[in-house]
């Protein structure tokens, strides 16, 4: 572990830098995330990610809103199913 000149220590930091493979999925690219990575993202198959361009490039992060969102719209449906089949005719 690295010193400090005040002899403190730095914390353990594990990199942050990822290489990430790209596949083709018919005329896009996708992105494969490394199980540590998506562990870290809390993000699944089926998830959404935000992308965003700054300065020195892009980011990435869970989109908590979107997935709050479908777990709403799920619960609405479960416990409303009769009404919305109702409305559905």
């Amino acid at each position: 572990m690295p010193v400090l000149e005040d002899g403190g220590r730095l914390p353990y930091v594990p990199s942050m830098t990822k290489h990430l493979r790209l596949v083709a999925v018919g005329d896009d690219i996708a992105v494969i995330l490394p199980h540590e990575l998506h562990d870290e993202l809390d993000v699944r198959a089926g998830g959404t990610v935000v992308v965003k361009r700054t300065a020195g490039g892009v980011t990435l992060a869970a989109d908590r809103e979107y997935a709050r969102s479908i777990a709403l719209a799920r619960e609405v449906m479960e416990r409303d199913r009769e009404a919305l089949a109702i409305l559905a005719r």
